[in-house]
This record gives structure tokens, sequence and C-alpha cells, in this order.
């Protein structure tokens, strides 16, 4: 499975996995696309996103934190963990695994 990390954005957003500009069918024909971009700038968040969450997204947040990438023979995983800090939403520490 091949995985793109992206930054810069100032949010976080993960794909489904998409290809041909949509989500991908069979999933395992897809690639998942990661934006970290919300490593703690206080410019604001990137605003705003489209009016209604697009089927191919599959987590998108407004909040800063930063991510994990765990790798071994057989498996990867990706955390992505929120900052606590007061310009985050309420919930939890991992945001998405």
């Amino acid at each position: 499975t091949d995985l793109v990390l992206n930054g810069h954005v100032h949010a976080y957003e993960r794909t489904h996995p998409v290809a041909r500009g949509g989500l991908a069918s069979p999933p395992e024909s897809g690639i998942t696309h990661i934006t970290v971009g919300d490593g703690g700038n206080r410019e604001h968040f990137a605003r705003p996103w489209e009016p209604q969450q697009p089927a191919w997204s599959a987590l998108r947040e407004y909040a800063y934190g930063w991510g994990t990438l765990e790798l071994n023979e057989s498996h990867a995983v990706w955390t992505w963990l929120r900052n606590d800090d007061p310009w985050n939403p309420p919930g939890g520490r991992i945001g998405d695994r």
C-alpha cells in the first residue's frame, strides 16, 4: 500500500484510498493521502473546508498536533496526536490511527 504525506495547510486531513479522481475500488488499488500541516502555527487554520465533507475524505479537523509513523517488516502504523492546547476541539489526545 502506498502513502503520501503532505504539509503546510494548517489543518489535518486523511483520505480514504483514492485513484483516478475518486474513491479507489477496490481500496487496495488506491493511495491514502495525509496532510499534517498542523504543528502549531498561530496564523490560524486553513479555512474554509468544502461545505460538505467529500466521500474521499476519511477525517479532517482544525487542530494542532503531530504524527508518528511506525514501520516494521509487515506494517505501517500512522498515529496523529493532538496538542494539548486551548485551540483544539474537545476530544482525546489521539486524533487518528
